[in-house]
């Protein structure tokens, strides 16, 4: 569940870097904290789309909307400007359309509210999946007024679903990228079993990066000789070792997925990434011509000489043909006669 902050505060215009210019100049532009969060969602949601998992699933609770829109309003009453935007399914390209449509509102939502209105969401979906690992993702920037409350019973409720709960917040506390927000500080994260907080400029930067999988390989019992061992055994070592290998084949995706995939954004075609994504991106021919620059030099230090291609051998003068009514004898169930054609 993702749970997006859309109080007016997150309106606020910032200024953030573009990739250098044609001369190497450098560029800026202005958007809004909202438009900013909304690119790391749609990164991670682009991933869950592009996997084709059917349990990858997600849904979309805002809160400070104009509307109020949720499971436990309808029952009870109460949870004001907080909306179940995008019902949880498993996403798609009009899953991000719909993102690209949220504004920030003239209301303000209370943070543990839109927790409650996902816990109990993905409580109801879930009701026959109980092995489903349950994740809530909330984005905001802190700056909405929170009913405390309550906050001993939302704790307690996440812990008993075991529900891995991050907060991506705008210009929260990190000393590497130089923001001290004291006020910011969520102190209902320090009891949340599986709680993770972290600023949003740093999980852009973590979710641009290659997704690299980390594999264990089967390890294979080896013999280590040092010296000759059965001539010379004083002088020798011998030792029983286990190794693995250190990399493995990763294939490409299965067309069938991509045709899904193109069939999906036919329908529903994706919106640009935003200009301040790219610095975090390498243009298509420096990477090609990095990869053919590593290539050749992996050639030349292991010295890789290319295999010759194999050539069909002719046939030996004398080789023995079957003849066209040899065929048919054997059809009748006769014994046809050998004899041979010089090629």
């Amino acid at each position: 569940m993702f749970l997006i902050d859309t109080s007016p505060s997150m309106g606020k215009l910032r200024t953030v870097q573009l990739p250098p210019g044609p001369s190497g100049e450098e560029r800026t532009t202005e958007i809004t904290s909202l438009e900013w969060v909304l690119q790391l969602v749609k990164l991670k949601i682009q991933e869950m789309i592009y996997s084709g998992r059917k349990t990858d699933q997600c849904g979309v609770v805002v809160f400070g909307s104009e509307r109020t829109d949720n499971i436990i309003n309808e029952d009870s009453g109460g949870y004001n400007s907080v909306s179940d935007y995008i019902p949880i399914a498993q996403p798609s390209a009009a899953t991000l359309s719909k993102l690209d449509l949220l504004e920030a509102s003239d209301k303000y939502g209370d943070p543990l509210d839109a927790i409650m209105v996902g816990i109990e969401t993905q409580a109801a979906h879930l009701a026959s999946r109980k092995t489903w690992d349950r994740k809530i993702v909330l984005v905001t920037d802190g700056e909405s007024p929170i009913e405390v409350e309550h906050r001993g019973a939302t704790v307690n409720k996440m812990n008993s679903l075991d529900i891995s709960f991050t907060v991506i917040g705008v210009d929260f506390d990190s000393e590497d990228f130089g923001y001290t927000e004291d006020d910011k500080k969520m102190k209902l994260m320090s009891k949340i079993d599986r709680g993770v907080v972290g600023t949003c400029e740093e999980a852009l930067q973590e979710t641009a990066r290659p997704d690299i999988k980390q594999i264990k390989s089967v390890l294979m019992g080896t013999l280590l000789r040092l010296g000759d061992v059965d001539t010379k055994p004083d002088e020798a070592i011998e030792l029983v070792i286990k190794t693995s290998k250190c990399t493995a084949m990763s294939r490409p995706k299965s067309w069938k997925k991509l045709v899904v995939l193109v069939s999906d954004l036919s329908a529903n075609p994706l919106p640009p990434p935003h200009p301040e994504l790219l610095k975090y991106f390498d243009p298509p021919k420096r990477v090609l011509k990095r990869s053919r620059d590593a290539l050749e030099e992996c050639k030349n230090t292991l010295k890789v000489k290319q295999v010759p291609k194999k050539v069909a051998r002719t046939r030996k003068d004398g080789h023995a043909h079957a003849q066209d009514e040899d065929d048919n004898l054997l059809l009748e169930g006769k014994e046809p006669s050998l004899h041979q054609t010089m090629s």
